[in-house]
Protein backbone atom coordinates (compact mmCIF):
# COMPACT_ATOMS: atom_id res chain seq x y z
CA UNK A 1 0.00 0.00 0.00
CA UNK A 2 0.86 3.60 -1.22
CA UNK A 3 1.86 6.10 2.17
CA UNK A 4 -0.53 8.43 2.27
CA UNK A 5 0.60 12.28 3.65
CA UNK A 6 -1.20 12.35 6.93
CA UNK A 7 -3.50 10.28 8.23
CA UNK A 8 -6.35 11.39 10.76
CA UNK A 9 -6.98 8.70 12.93
CA UNK A 10 -10.06 8.17 15.46
CA UNK A 11 -9.14 5.83 18.16
CA UNK A 12 -12.75 4.70 19.95
CA UNK A 13 -12.91 1.73 22.31
CA UNK A 14 -16.08 0.90 23.62
CA UNK A 15 -15.26 0.18 27.46
CA UNK A 16 -14.63 3.54 28.36
CA UNK A 17 -14.38 3.40 32.47
CA UNK A 18 -17.23 6.44 32.78
CA UNK A 19 -19.06 5.93 30.02
CA UNK A 20 -19.28 2.78 28.55
CA UNK A 21 -20.35 2.15 24.84
CA UNK A 22 -19.33 6.07 24.77
CA UNK A 23 -18.91 6.50 21.14
CA UNK A 24 -22.15 5.86 20.11
CA UNK A 25 -23.51 8.16 22.84
CA UNK A 26 -26.33 10.23 21.32
CA UNK A 27 -25.55 14.01 21.54
CA UNK A 28 -27.75 16.28 19.36
CA UNK A 29 -29.55 13.47 16.90
CA UNK A 30 -26.29 11.43 16.21
CA UNK A 31 -23.16 9.20 18.02
CA UNK A 32 -20.34 10.89 19.18
CA UNK A 33 -18.08 9.09 16.94
CA UNK A 34 -19.93 10.77 14.17
CA UNK A 35 -19.61 14.27 15.18
CA UNK A 36 -15.75 13.53 15.60
CA UNK A 37 -15.12 11.02 11.93
CA UNK A 38 -17.58 14.71 10.25
CA UNK A 39 -15.07 16.97 11.53
CA UNK A 40 -12.03 15.06 10.68
CA UNK A 41 -13.35 15.09 6.76
CA UNK A 42 -13.57 18.84 6.64
CA UNK A 43 -9.69 18.77 7.17
CA UNK A 44 -8.56 19.63 3.80
CA UNK A 45 -4.72 18.76 4.04
CA UNK A 46 -5.11 15.01 5.08
CA UNK A 47 -5.21 12.39 3.05
CA UNK A 48 -7.67 10.34 4.73
CA UNK A 49 -9.72 9.71 8.51
CA UNK A 50 -9.47 6.15 9.53
CA UNK A 51 -11.55 4.88 12.50
CA UNK A 52 -9.38 2.39 15.35
CA UNK A 53 -12.06 0.63 17.28
CA UNK A 54 -12.42 -2.58 19.23
CA UNK A 55 -16.54 -2.84 18.07
CA UNK A 56 -18.61 -4.02 15.57
CA UNK A 57 -21.23 -1.24 16.25
CA UNK A 58 -18.72 1.28 16.40
CA UNK A 59 -17.42 0.28 12.98
CA UNK A 60 -20.37 0.19 11.19
CA UNK A 61 -21.35 3.85 12.33
CA UNK A 62 -18.00 5.19 11.71
CA UNK A 63 -18.16 3.82 8.09
CA UNK A 64 -21.39 4.95 7.74
CA UNK A 65 -20.09 8.59 8.24
CA UNK A 66 -17.78 8.46 5.80
CA UNK A 67 -14.18 7.09 7.61
CA UNK A 68 -12.27 3.59 7.10
CA UNK A 69 -12.23 1.56 9.61
CA UNK A 70 -9.34 -0.94 11.45
CA UNK A 71 -10.90 -3.39 14.32
CA UNK A 72 -8.00 -3.52 16.98
CA UNK A 73 -7.98 -5.20 20.15
CA UNK A 74 -9.91 -4.61 23.06
CA UNK A 75 -6.66 -4.68 25.67
CA UNK A 76 -5.05 -2.19 23.86
CA UNK A 77 -4.31 0.37 27.02
CA UNK A 78 -5.11 3.93 25.27
CA UNK A 79 -5.17 5.42 22.03
CA UNK A 80 -1.98 5.72 20.92
CA UNK A 81 -1.43 2.14 21.20
CA UNK A 82 -4.24 1.96 19.27
CA UNK A 83 -2.62 3.95 16.60
CA UNK A 84 0.41 2.19 16.42
CA UNK A 85 -1.56 -0.96 16.13
CA UNK A 86 -2.55 -0.05 12.33
CA UNK A 87 0.44 1.61 10.94
CA UNK A 88 1.74 -1.14 9.63
CA UNK A 89 -1.68 -1.76 7.90
CA UNK A 90 -2.02 2.13 6.84
CA UNK A 91 1.71 3.24 6.75
CA UNK A 92 1.61 6.99 6.39
CA UNK A 93 4.64 10.20 6.53
CA UNK A 94 2.43 11.69 9.44
CA UNK A 95 -0.26 10.87 11.89
CA UNK A 96 -3.11 12.70 13.39
CA UNK A 97 -4.73 10.73 17.07
CA UNK A 98 -7.87 12.72 17.22
CA UNK A 99 -9.46 11.39 20.23
CA UNK A 100 -13.00 10.21 19.51
CA UNK A 101 -14.42 12.41 22.36
CA UNK A 102 -14.01 15.49 20.49
CA UNK A 103 -16.80 16.41 18.60
CA UNK A 104 -16.59 20.44 19.15
CA UNK A 105 -12.75 20.32 17.49
CA UNK A 106 -12.40 23.03 14.71
CA UNK A 107 -11.03 21.28 11.22
CA UNK A 108 -9.46 24.93 10.60
CA UNK A 109 -7.45 24.28 14.10
CA UNK A 110 -6.63 20.51 12.57
CA UNK A 111 -5.50 21.91 9.43
CA UNK A 112 -2.86 24.25 11.05
CA UNK A 113 -1.97 21.66 13.44
CA UNK A 114 -1.18 19.18 10.33
CA UNK A 115 1.13 22.08 8.48
CA UNK A 116 2.96 22.71 11.41
CA UNK A 117 3.28 18.85 11.98
CA UNK A 118 4.83 18.66 8.68
CA UNK A 119 7.53 21.51 8.94
CA UNK A 120 8.34 20.86 12.58
CA UNK A 121 11.39 18.75 13.32
CA UNK A 122 10.50 15.68 14.74
CA UNK A 123 8.19 17.30 17.57
CA UNK A 124 4.90 15.98 18.26
CA UNK A 125 2.23 18.74 17.69
CA UNK A 126 -0.94 19.13 20.15
CA UNK A 127 -3.35 22.02 20.37
CA UNK A 128 -4.61 23.82 23.42
CA UNK A 129 -6.80 27.34 24.76
CA UNK A 130 -7.32 29.25 27.65
CA UNK A 131 -9.55 28.25 30.62
CA UNK A 132 -11.00 30.14 33.83
CA UNK A 133 -9.70 28.85 37.23
CA UNK A 134 -12.98 27.96 37.47
CA UNK A 135 -13.10 25.84 34.75
CA UNK A 136 -9.40 24.08 35.51
CA UNK A 137 -10.90 22.72 38.69
CA UNK A 138 -12.19 20.14 36.58
CA UNK A 139 -9.99 16.70 36.52
CA UNK A 140 -11.32 16.10 33.31
CA UNK A 141 -9.90 18.92 31.81
CA UNK A 142 -6.28 18.14 31.29
CA UNK A 143 -3.98 21.42 31.95
CA UNK A 144 -1.05 22.03 30.21
CA UNK A 145 2.11 24.20 31.09
CA UNK A 146 4.31 25.75 27.94
CA UNK A 147 7.53 26.95 27.78
CA UNK A 148 8.11 30.59 26.13
CA UNK A 149 8.56 28.84 22.88
CA UNK A 150 5.14 26.89 23.00
CA UNK A 151 7.17 23.59 24.32
CA UNK A 152 5.30 21.34 27.06
CA UNK A 153 6.55 21.32 30.09
CA UNK A 154 4.05 19.39 31.90
CA UNK A 155 0.33 18.28 31.85
CA UNK A 156 -1.94 17.89 35.08
CA UNK A 157 -5.53 16.91 35.68
CA UNK A 158 -4.43 19.35 38.60
CA UNK A 159 -4.29 23.50 38.45
CA UNK A 160 -0.93 23.78 37.11
CA UNK A 161 0.97 26.10 37.77
CA UNK A 162 -0.98 27.05 41.07
CA UNK A 163 -1.94 30.41 41.59
CA UNK A 164 -2.33 31.30 37.75
CA UNK A 165 -5.20 33.64 36.76
CA UNK A 166 -5.71 31.76 33.26
CA UNK A 167 -4.69 27.82 32.36
CA UNK A 168 -4.12 26.47 29.23
CA UNK A 169 -6.51 23.41 28.69
CA UNK A 170 -5.12 20.28 26.37
CA UNK A 171 -7.08 19.63 23.46
CA UNK A 172 -6.97 15.91 22.96
CA UNK A 173 -4.99 15.41 19.76
CA UNK A 174 -1.58 14.53 18.53
CA UNK A 175 0.41 15.07 15.44
CA UNK A 176 3.15 12.76 14.86
CA UNK A 177 6.07 11.82 12.90
CA UNK A 178 6.11 8.35 11.27
CA UNK A 179 9.25 8.06 13.09
CA UNK A 180 8.29 9.95 16.64
CA UNK A 181 5.55 6.59 16.43
CA UNK A 182 8.71 4.69 16.36
CA UNK A 183 10.64 6.24 18.93
CA UNK A 184 7.30 6.03 21.08
CA UNK A 185 6.39 2.03 20.49
CA UNK A 186 9.61 1.46 22.62
CA UNK A 187 8.63 3.57 25.17
CA UNK A 188 7.24 1.57 28.65
CA UNK A 189 5.06 2.57 31.16
CA UNK A 190 6.12 5.33 33.97
CA UNK A 191 5.02 6.28 37.16
CA UNK A 192 4.29 10.13 36.49
CA UNK A 193 1.53 8.39 33.48
CA UNK A 194 0.54 6.20 35.90
CA UNK A 195 -0.64 8.96 38.74
CA UNK A 196 -1.92 11.33 36.25
CA UNK A 197 -3.61 8.71 34.10
CA UNK A 198 -1.96 10.95 31.23
CA UNK A 199 -0.17 9.02 28.56
CA UNK A 200 2.08 12.13 27.18
CA UNK A 201 3.55 12.31 30.30
CA UNK A 202 5.54 9.29 29.36
CA UNK A 203 7.02 11.08 26.13
CA UNK A 204 8.32 13.80 28.05
CA UNK A 205 9.98 12.03 30.27
CA UNK A 206 12.00 10.17 27.09
CA UNK A 207 13.33 13.77 26.62
CA UNK A 208 10.49 14.12 23.41
CA UNK A 209 9.12 17.67 22.71
CA UNK A 210 5.71 18.51 22.45
CA UNK A 211 4.14 21.79 20.93
CA UNK A 212 1.37 23.68 21.76
CA UNK A 213 -0.58 25.31 18.75
CA UNK A 214 -3.32 27.80 20.85
CA UNK A 215 -6.29 26.80 19.16
CA UNK A 216 -9.07 29.16 17.44
CA UNK A 217 -12.12 27.80 19.11
CA UNK A 218 -12.30 26.45 22.72
CA UNK A 219 -13.33 22.39 22.15
CA UNK A 220 -14.00 19.66 24.86
CA UNK A 221 -14.10 16.24 25.19
CA UNK A 222 -17.02 13.90 26.63
CA UNK A 223 -15.64 12.21 29.52
CA UNK A 224 -18.61 13.04 32.13
CA UNK A 225 -22.01 12.42 32.17
CA UNK A 226 -21.85 16.64 32.67
CA UNK A 227 -19.67 16.87 29.90
CA UNK A 228 -22.10 15.01 27.84
CA UNK A 229 -25.00 17.53 28.54
CA UNK A 230 -22.92 20.03 27.78
CA UNK A 231 -20.90 19.09 24.69
CA UNK A 232 -24.83 17.71 23.34
CA UNK A 233 -25.82 21.52 24.38
CA UNK A 234 -22.94 23.13 21.93
CA UNK A 235 -23.89 20.86 19.49
CA UNK A 236 -27.57 21.31 19.06
CA UNK A 237 -26.64 25.18 19.24
CA UNK A 238 -23.93 24.69 15.98
CA UNK A 239 -27.37 24.22 13.90
CA UNK A 240 -29.37 26.81 14.46
CA UNK A 241 -29.86 28.48 11.63
CA UNK A 242 -33.12 30.53 13.09
CA UNK A 243 -34.13 32.76 16.11
CA UNK A 244 -37.93 33.31 16.78
CA UNK A 245 -38.30 36.12 19.32
CA UNK A 246 -41.25 37.08 20.59
CA UNK A 247 -42.05 41.19 21.18
CA UNK A 248 -43.71 42.19 24.02
CA UNK A 249 -41.71 40.89 27.03
CA UNK A 250 -38.63 40.07 25.41
CA UNK A 251 -37.63 42.58 23.02
CA UNK A 252 -39.50 45.25 25.35
CA UNK A 253 -40.24 45.07 28.90
CA UNK A 254 -43.28 44.38 28.36
CA UNK A 255 -44.51 48.04 28.84
CA UNK A 256 -46.95 49.77 26.28
CA UNK A 257 -47.35 53.28 25.71
CA UNK A 258 -49.68 55.54 23.75
CA UNK A 259 -48.91 58.84 22.15
CA UNK A 260 -50.94 61.62 22.34
CA UNK A 261 -52.52 60.19 19.26
CA UNK A 262 -53.58 57.12 20.54
CA UNK A 263 -50.23 55.49 18.90
CA UNK A 264 -48.49 52.63 20.45
CA UNK A 265 -45.18 52.95 21.53
CA UNK A 266 -42.77 50.34 22.33
CA UNK A 267 -39.37 51.01 24.15
CA UNK A 268 -36.68 48.78 22.12
CA UNK A 269 -33.44 48.43 23.65
CA UNK A 270 -30.32 49.41 21.40
CA UNK A 271 -27.87 46.62 22.67
CA UNK A 272 -30.84 43.70 21.24
CA UNK A 273 -30.75 45.54 17.68
CA UNK A 274 -26.66 45.38 17.35
CA UNK A 275 -26.68 41.61 18.23
CA UNK A 276 -29.86 41.26 15.90
CA UNK A 277 -27.71 42.42 12.97
CA UNK A 278 -24.69 40.35 14.33
CA UNK A 279 -26.99 37.25 14.13
CA UNK A 280 -28.07 38.38 10.39
CA UNK A 281 -24.83 38.64 9.16
CA UNK A 282 -23.45 34.87 10.61
CA UNK A 283 -25.86 33.61 8.53
CA UNK A 284 -28.95 32.69 11.63
CA UNK A 285 -32.04 34.33 10.37
CA UNK A 286 -34.32 36.21 12.60
CA UNK A 287 -38.01 36.66 12.98
CA UNK A 288 -40.47 38.08 15.42
CA UNK A 289 -43.88 36.32 16.59
CA UNK A 290 -46.44 38.59 18.31
CA UNK A 291 -49.84 38.74 18.63
CA UNK A 292 -49.90 42.11 18.66
CA UNK A 293 -49.47 44.68 15.04
CA UNK A 294 -48.14 48.15 15.31
CA UNK A 295 -46.56 50.63 13.07
CA UNK A 296 -43.88 50.99 15.80
CA UNK A 297 -42.92 47.39 15.60
CA UNK A 298 -42.19 47.12 11.82
CA UNK A 299 -40.16 49.91 11.48
CA UNK A 300 -38.03 48.63 14.57
CA UNK A 301 -38.29 45.42 12.32
CA UNK A 302 -37.53 47.72 8.75
CA UNK A 303 -34.24 49.43 10.75
CA UNK A 304 -32.92 46.00 11.81
CA UNK A 305 -33.20 44.02 8.54
CA UNK A 306 -35.53 41.54 10.09
CA UNK A 307 -37.66 40.34 6.62
CA UNK A 308 -39.96 37.70 8.08
CA UNK A 309 -42.20 37.91 11.16
CA UNK A 310 -45.71 36.87 12.18
CA UNK A 311 -47.74 39.76 13.51
CA UNK A 312 -51.36 39.86 15.42
CA UNK A 313 -51.39 36.08 15.46
CA UNK A 314 -51.80 35.19 19.19
CA UNK A 315 -51.08 31.09 18.14
CA UNK A 316 -47.24 31.27 18.49
CA UNK A 317 -47.04 27.61 17.04
CA UNK A 318 -48.76 28.39 13.85
CA UNK A 319 -46.50 31.47 13.89
CA UNK A 320 -43.61 29.06 14.10
CA UNK A 321 -44.41 26.71 11.41
CA UNK A 322 -45.35 29.69 8.89
CA UNK A 323 -41.45 31.14 9.49
CA UNK A 324 -40.09 27.80 9.30
CA UNK A 325 -41.96 27.37 5.81
CA UNK A 326 -40.91 30.83 4.41
CA UNK A 327 -37.37 30.52 5.43
CA UNK A 328 -36.95 27.17 4.53
CA UNK A 329 -35.97 25.78 7.49
CA UNK A 330 -36.74 22.23 9.90
CA UNK A 331 -37.93 23.38 13.09
CA UNK A 332 -35.17 21.90 14.82
CA UNK A 333 -32.72 23.99 13.68
CA UNK A 334 -35.25 27.06 15.13
CA UNK A 335 -34.50 28.38 18.80
CA UNK A 336 -37.23 30.66 20.80
CA UNK A 337 -36.92 33.19 23.01
CA UNK A 338 -40.19 34.02 24.67
CA UNK A 339 -41.29 35.11 28.08
CA UNK A 340 -45.08 34.04 28.65
CA UNK A 341 -47.90 31.15 28.99
CA UNK A 342 -48.82 32.35 24.84
CA UNK A 343 -44.88 31.13 23.90
CA UNK A 344 -45.13 28.16 25.49
CA UNK A 345 -46.24 26.25 22.19
CA UNK A 346 -43.94 27.98 20.36
CA UNK A 347 -40.74 27.46 22.73
CA UNK A 348 -41.96 23.35 22.91
CA UNK A 349 -41.82 22.76 18.66
CA UNK A 350 -38.65 24.60 18.24
CA UNK A 351 -35.30 23.06 18.36
CA UNK A 352 -34.13 25.21 21.35
CA UNK A 353 -36.02 27.48 23.69
CA UNK A 354 -35.20 30.83 25.99
CA UNK A 355 -36.82 32.26 28.62
CA UNK A 356 -36.14 36.02 29.87
CA UNK A 357 -35.21 35.92 33.50
CA UNK A 358 -38.47 37.71 34.57
CA UNK A 359 -40.62 35.05 32.95
CA UNK A 360 -43.39 32.97 35.16
CA UNK A 361 -41.80 30.17 36.55
CA UNK A 362 -44.33 27.78 34.57
CA UNK A 363 -41.78 29.50 31.64
CA UNK A 364 -38.52 28.84 32.72
CA UNK A 365 -39.82 25.54 33.75
CA UNK A 366 -40.79 24.88 30.17
CA UNK A 367 -37.18 26.30 28.59
CA UNK A 368 -34.06 24.17 27.48
CA UNK A 369 -32.55 28.08 28.62
CA UNK A 370 -33.22 30.46 31.22
CA UNK A 371 -31.32 33.49 30.68
CA UNK A 372 -30.02 36.33 33.29
CA UNK A 373 -31.02 39.30 31.12
CA UNK A 374 -34.55 40.65 31.66
CA UNK A 375 -37.25 41.25 28.88
CA UNK A 376 -36.21 44.51 26.94
CA UNK A 377 -32.88 44.70 29.01
CA UNK A 378 -30.70 43.00 26.53
CA UNK A 379 -31.97 39.73 26.46
CA UNK A 380 -31.67 38.97 22.50
CA UNK A 381 -27.83 40.24 23.15
CA UNK A 382 -27.48 37.58 25.68
CA UNK A 383 -29.06 34.92 23.28
CA UNK A 384 -26.41 36.14 20.40
CA UNK A 385 -23.36 35.83 22.29
CA UNK A 386 -24.51 32.17 23.80
CA UNK A 387 -24.78 30.85 19.77
CA UNK A 388 -21.84 33.05 18.21
CA UNK A 389 -20.12 32.03 21.36
CA UNK A 390 -20.04 28.32 20.35
CA UNK A 391 -19.87 28.98 16.17
CA UNK A 392 -15.97 27.43 15.31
Amino acid sequence: MQAADCLIVIPARWGSTRLPGKPLLPLAGKPLIQWVVEAALQVRNASGVLVATDHASIAEVARAAGAQVALTSPELRNGTDRLLAITAEFPAAWYVNLQGDEPLINPQDLERLITALQQADGAVISLGHPITPELADQPSRVKAVCGADGRALYFSRSPVPHGATAYLQHVGVYGFSAQALERIQGLGPTALEHQEQLEQLRWLEAGMAIRLLESTTPSLGVDTREDVLEVGRILQWRQIRGLLCDVDGVLTDGRLWYGPEGEQLKPFHARDGSAIQQLIQRGIAVAVVSGRDSPALRRRMADLGIRHGVLGQPDKAAACRQIAAELGLALETLAYVGDDSLDLPGMALCGWSFAVADAPEAVQSAARSVLRSRGGEGAIREVAQLLLGVMP
